[in-house]
C-alpha cells in the first residue's frame, strides 16, 4: 500500500505497522465486553461486571482516541517527509558546498569558553583552518581504550553538557566533548548542521591519534542537536564504530531551526542537513532514540519518522534501530544511554569493567537504589552444597534432571523478588510488558483496570535482561564496592529456589495455585484444584521459600545465564541455541513447576510467561 501526497509516493509498511496492535485489540476488547455483559447475570456480580465493562470501554476509548492520533501524525509527516536520495551522504557532501547567506555565531551562544573543573583536560583540535576546543577526561590505566565523541544539545557548551555525558566516563569509555565551531566565542560561522559535521569528524581524528585510545573503538553520540549532527557524522565517514541519538532531528525544517544562516531558496540546504533523507548512508551500527512525552497533534511524528528511517535502512542491510524510551525530550536521555552504553560495550566485545582491589563484603541484605524511592532489595546467600536434579521417582521428571552434587563456592545476594515492569522502566527507560494496561492485545485485557507497576517484567530477552544488569552494575553503590550484577548461573537458581529443601518444591512435594501463581487447574501431588489467574500478579502475593525469596516458583519462569544442554555442561558450539529458564510461571501446570525442572529458550526471543530476577556478586580479578 502506498499514500500519494504533494507528488510523492510513501511506502506505508512500517505506518500501518504503527496502528496494528491498537487496531488487533478492537475486536478483542469487544468480545471481552460481550462476554463481562453476559457473566452479569444475579447482584452480587452485577457490580463488579459492570465497573470492568466500564474500564473496558475507557480503554477502548482511549486506544481509538491514540490510533486517531497515530493516523494524523502520518498524514502529517509525510506531508513533511524529504525524498529518499539514493546517493550516498558523504559522496552527495562532496559534490555539494552551502551558501551561507549570514556568517556569524549560532543562536543561543552566549559567553567564552568556560575553564576546565579539576580532573578534566583541555585539548585543541584542528578543523580546516579553525582551532577548536573539547574536554577529555585523562585516562586511569595504561592500555588503550575505546573512547564515545559526545556531541551536546543546544548551540553553545558548559558544564552540563560535560557531566550528562558522565555515564560514558563511569561505564570505561574516554569521552570527548567538543564544542563546534562559532560556539562560546570560538572561531568559524554557524552553518547549522552542515559544516558543523566537518568539525565531528576533524574531533575524531585528533582523538584517535592520542596513544591510550584505541583507534579502531571510537563510538558517537549526541542529544537534540547533537543527536542529529551524531547520525549526519556517522553518514558521512567510516571512521565511527557506532553511533547513538537521543531526541535528534530527522528532518531540518525552517520552523524548528530558527534563524536560518543559509540560503534556504535552495531545496539542497534542507535535504542535506536531513537525516530522513539518506537512509542507505548509516556506515556504522545506529541506535535513535526518542522520547515518548511530547505535547501538540504532531507528538508523534518524530518516532514515526526515525521508525520509517530505520526501517528503510534495514532494508539495506544495515543495523539501524529506532527506539522509543520512556520521558520528554531531556528526561529520557538518562535511561537511553544506558541502553546505548550496552550497544556500544556489545559491539567492543571485550571486558571493560578492570577491577584490581578487593571488593566489599556482600552484606546480608542488600537493597541497590535504581532511582528516587525505588529499589532492587536482595537477600545474601550462603555458599554450600546441594543435590541439584531430582530423583528417579519424582513425578513429571525429565530426562535432563540427573541428580549431582553441586558446589556453590562463593557468596552472592539474590532479588527478593522478580525485576517488576517499573524497575525495568526505571533503568531501561521501556518496558517490553504485554500485561500492561495500555499495551494492547490479550495481555491488557487481562489486567485492565490494574497498577501492574509491581508485577514482574515479561517478554525481555535474554540480552535485554542482561543488559538490565550491566546497566544497574555501573549504578553508584554498585560499581564502587567492586560488585555486579547478573543472572544467576542454572546451579545458583535452583540452590537459592530449594532453600535447603530436597523436595520437589521448598515447601514439600504437593503444590496448589495457591501457594504458588501457577495453572490452578493442574495441581501437583494430589494438592486440589485451585484458582487459574492466566497472569502474572504482583510480586510477593504468595509466601516466601525458607531463605526469604519469593515467586521463585510460579508467577513468570526466570531467565538463568547459562546455555540449555541435557547434561548440563558447557555444551558444544552446536548446542549453544537456548538459555536455561527456571521456575515455572502462570500458565505452567505443577509438574512443570518443580524446583528441578528445567526449560530453554531462544536468547533473542521474549515470552509472555518468562521474566527474570538478578544476583549481585563480587568481582573477580
Amino acid at each position: 500500500m502506498k499514500v500519494t501526497t504533494s507528488s510523492r509516493s510513501y511506502s506505508m509498511l512500517t505506518v500501518v505497522a504503527i496502528a496494528s496492535v491498537t487496531l488487533i485489540s478492537f475486536p478483542q476488547q469487544a468480545s471481552a465486553q460481550k462476554e463481562a455483559a453476559k457473566t452479569s447475570t444475579n447482584a452480587g456480580t452485577a457490580g463488579t461486571d459492570m465497573e470492568r465493562l466500564q474500564a473496558q470501554n475507557r480503554l477502548l476509548s482511549e486506544q481509538l482516541q491514540e490510533f486517531r492520533s497515530q493516523m494524523d501524525s502520518v498524514a502529517r509527516y509525510l506531508e513533511s517527509a524529504p525524498e529518499i536520495q539514493t546517493a550516498d551522504y558523504a559522496t552527495a557532501r562532496s559534490e555539494f558546498r552551502t551558501k551561507l547567506v549570514r556568517e556569524g555565531p549560532p543562536p543561543q551562544s552566549t559567553g567564552s569558553f568556560p575553564s576546565a573543573p579539576d580532573g578534566v583536560r583541555e585539548v585543541a583540535f584542528a578543523s580546516g583552518p579553525l582551532t577548536l576546543k573539547a574536554w577529555i577526561n585523562p585516562p586511569t590505566v595504561p592500555s588503550k581504550r575505546p573512547a564515545v565523541i559526545f556531541l551536546h544539545g543546544g548551540f553553545s557548551f558548559g558544564l552540563g553538557d560535560w557531566e550528562q555525558a558522565r555515564p560514558y566516563r563511569d561505564a570505561g569509555f574516554i569521552t570527548l566533548v567538543p564544542a563546534l565551531r562559532g560556539e562560546n566565542g570560538q572561531p568559524g560561522a554557524w552553518s547549522s548542521f552542515y559544516n558543523e559535521v566537518d568539525d565531528v569528524l576533524a574531533a575524531a581524528e585528533h582523538l584517535i591519534k592520542q596513544p591510550y585510545i584505541d583507534a579502531g573503538n571510537v563510538f558517537l553520540a549526541g542529544h537534540s542537536v547533537g543527536g542529529t549532527l551524531s547520525l549526519l557524522s556517522s553518514m558521512a565517514s567510516s571512521r565511527f564504530r557506532a553511533v547513538a541519538a537521543f531526541d535528534g532531528l530527522p528532518v531540518f525544517t525552517e520552523r524548528r531551526a530558527g534563524l536560518v544562516p543559509f540560503d534556504s531558496s535552495d531545496a539542497r540546504e534542507a535535504r542535506m542537513r536531513s537525516v530522513a533523507a539518506f537512509p542507505g548512508s548509516f556506515k556504522c551500527p545506529a541506535r535513535i532514540y526518542s522520547a515518548t512525552s511530547r505535547v501538540g497533534s504532531g507528538r508523534q511524528q518524530l518516532p514515526l519518522a526515525w521508525r520509517r528511517t530505520a526501517y528503510l535502512a534495514k532494508q539495506q542491510g544495515l543495523d539501524v534501530e529506532a527506539i522509543e524510551v520512556e520521558g520528554d525530550h531531556t528526561s529520557h536521555v538518562q535511561a537511553a544511554m544506558r541502553q546505548s552504553i550496552q550497544f556500544f560495550r556489545g559491539i567492543y566485545g571485550r571486558d571493560m569493567d578492570e577491577w584490581t582491589a578487593p571488593p566489599a563484603p556482600l552484606p546480608t541484605a542488600l537493597d541497590v537504589e535504581l532511582g528516587p524511592g525505588m529499589l532492587l532489595k536482595t537477600v545474601r546467600i550462603e555458599p554450600g552444597s546441594f543435590r541439584m536434579g531430582s530423583p528417579d521417582d519424582e513425578a513429571g521428571r525429565g530426562t535432563d534432571e540427573t541428580i549431582r552434587t553441586v558446589t556453590i563456592q562463593a557468596p552472592f545476594t539474590m532479588g527478593i523478588f522478580e525485576v517488576t515492569q517499573a524497575q525495568y522502566r526505571q533503568v531501561m527507560g521501556v518496558s517490553p510488558s504485554l500485561f500492561a494496561p495500555k499495551r494492547g492485545g490479550l495481555g491488557a485485557e487481562r489486567v485492565v483496570g490494574m497498577d501492574t507497576s509491581n508485577f514482574p517484567v515479561e517478554y525481555v530477552t535474554w540480552e535485554a535482561a542482561m543488559d538490565f544488569c550491566r546497566a544497574v552494575s555501573l549504578m553508584p553503590g554498585v560499581v564502587e564496592k567492586g560488585w555486579m550484577v547478573d543472572l544467576p548461573t542454572e546451579a545458583e537458581w535452583e540452590y537459592a529456589a530449594r532453600a535447603g529443601a530436597s523436595t520437589a518444591f521448598p515447601w514439600g512435594n504437593t503444590i496448589s495455585s495457591t501457594q504458588a501463581n501457577i495453572n490452578g487447574d493442574k495441581p501437583y501431588g494430589g494438592a486440589p484444584v485451585g484458582p487459574f489467574l492466566g497472569r502474572p500478579t504482583t510480586g510477593g502475593s504468595y509466601a516466601s521459600n525458607a531463605w526469604g525469596l519469593y515467586d521463585m516458583i510460579g508467577n513468570v519462569n526466570e531467565r538463568t545465564k547459562d546455555w540449555y544442554v541435557p547434561n548440563y555442561s558447557d555444551g558444544a558450539n552446536e548446542e549453544r541455541r537456548a538459555r536455561t529458564i527456571r521456575g515455572g510461571g502462570w500458565a505452567a501446570d505443577g509438574s512443570a513447576s518443580r524446583s528441578a525442572q528445567r526449560g530453554a529458550l531462544e536468547p533473542s526471543r521474549g515470552a509472555l510467561h518468562t521474566g527474570f530476577r538478578v544476583v549481585v556478586r563480587q568481582r573477580t580479578k
